[in-house]
This record gives C-alpha cells, sequence and structure tokens, in this order.
C-alpha cells in the first residue's frame, strides 16, 4: 500500500476512518488523498455560466471547511502532517463518485472509510461503505465509528479455499509492514449468510484479532444481490473492528 483514499463527509461519525488512515501513513510514510464528494444543485432556470460560478463558489467555501477539518484532525492527534492532497469531487451519489474517482486514479491502492451500523432499511437500499465493498476495484478497510486504535498485531483471515494461495499473498502483503501474524479460518458445509456472519462473530470472540479480512464476489447475479446478500457488506455494519475487503477474483 503507498496510496490511500479517505473519503470524509466533514460528520463526526467520519472520523474514525480519517484518524486510522492518519496513524497508517504516520506509521508507514504513505500518501493521503483527502475526499469529499460535493453535490451542487441546478436551478432549471440557471444558465450553464451561472452554474458554473455557483459551483465554483460552493467548491471554494467546500475546501475551507474541508482543510479546515482535516487540520483540526491532525492536530488533535498531535501528529505532523505527512504527504497528502485534497480532492473534491462533484456528484450526486458518494459511493458512485469515489467508485469513479477510484477508476481514473489506477494509482490509489485502498479506501480507508468511517462505517456505522445500518437498520433494516438502510441495509436494503444500502450505505456508502457497503456499496463500496461490493463494487470497489481496489480493497475498502472499513473503520467502525467508535474505533480508536490502530495497532494490527494479529488478522483474522476467512477463506473459502478458492484462490487461496493468490488470495493469501495479498493479505501478507497488508501484514508484513505491519509485522502482523495471520490466522485462517475455514469454515465447512456454510450456506446462509447469517450463519457465516454468526462463526465469524465467534471466532473473533476467541481469537480477538486486531482487524478481519475478507474477500467478496463483485460478479454475483441479480438473484444473489437480493436473496443471498454480501457476507462482508453485512459483516461490515456490525464489526466493533477494522475489516478489510478485497475484489474476489477467481
Amino acid at each position: 500500500m503507498k496510496k490511500l483514499l479517505v473519503p470524509t463527509d466533514f460528520s463526526p461519525n467520519s472520523k474514525a476512518g480519517v484518524r486510522f488512515a492518519i496513524r497508517w501513513a504516520d506509521a508507514q510514510q504513505l500518501e493521503l488523498v483527502f475526499a469529499h464528494v460535493l453535490h451542487v444543485p441546478r436551478l432549471t432556470r440557471w444558465s450553464d455560466d451561472y452554474y458554473e460560478k455557483f459551483a465554483a463558489g460552493e467548491g471554494a467555501r467546500c475546501r475551507e471547511q474541508f482543510e479546515e477539518f482535516i487540520t483540526g484532525i491532525y492536530k488533535q492527534m498531535v501528529i505532523n502532517p505527512g504527504k497528502h492532497t485534497y480532492v473534491i469531487v462533484r456528484g450526486g451519489s458518494a459511493d458512485l463518485a469515489i467508485l469513479e474517482h477510484c477508476r481514473n486514479n489506477v494509482d490509489i491502492d485502498c479506501i480507508c472509510i468511517s462505517t456505522r451500523g445500518a437498520g433494516s432499511v438502510k441495509k436494503l437500499f444500502g450505505t456508502n461503505t457497503g456499496n463500496l465493498i461490493t463494487k470497489s476495484p481496489v480493497p475498502v478497510l472499513a473503520i467502525p465509528q467508535d474505533y480508536e486504535g490502530f495497532n494490527i498485531n494479529t488478522i483474522l483471515y476467512a477463506t473459502d479455499l478458492k484462490s487461496y494461495e493468490s488470495e493469501l499473498e495479498q493479505v501478507t502483503a497488508f501484514a508484513e509492514p505491519f509485522k502482523a501474524t495471520i490466522d485462517v479460518v475455514h469454515f465447512e458445509n456454510d450456506a446462509g449468510t447469517q450463519s457465516f456472519i454468526k462463526k465469524m462473530e465467534e471466532q473473533v470472540e476467541i481469537k480477538k484479532p486486531d482487524l478481519v479480512v475478507m474477500f467478496t464476489n463483485q460478479q454475483r447475479t441479480l438473484l444473489q444481490k437480493l436473496f443471498q446478500g454480501s457476507r462482508a457488506e453485512e459483516l461490515s455494519f456490525r464489526s466493533k473492528i477494522p475489516l478489510l475487503v478485497f475484489n474476489k477474483k477467481d
């Protein structure tokens, strides 16, 4: 990992992901790209020129708030800012705008973002973090909104044993800079998402890892998405520790 994309909406809920990314970058000399998605509404009577001027003004105000927000977190953490940039992405949907930015910037190695539990209605329509987990071409590191730690000494890697060797190489590459050990878990005869989640939570309670790693299949059919759901996405709603999700490539 060399460059991290760190989305924020300037809310307190987004600070966990920002704090983790800052500590990570400070420890391993990574580059941070702080990203904010700005939606600029347009009235039908506005001309193109007027709208662009209005949008430019909104962007300037957003940039000032953006820098103040991130600078404040650095000061609270008493960490000198390393290499970092600010990106304001215009768009209506935060997750889609972030995905498009990653596709256009192939040097992004990982998205580090806060997550929080979602109610049944929110899960049905998806969350920004959940949608990134199921669609992102780059790994997504989901940080629970109340998470304060950083030390990654033990990693729990859940595998279905398909493409095991190539997946383990990716997990090992992530673990090495942390000097973390890897525990591997596989569940036989596991059919349902809820059964899997329950077993994973039991393993987390027993092994007490600092981070969980999963690979998610982004090529599921529409019926699979409707009736089976994504195990990684579901776990991100409930996990109390960071969850790193890679795109599964069978």
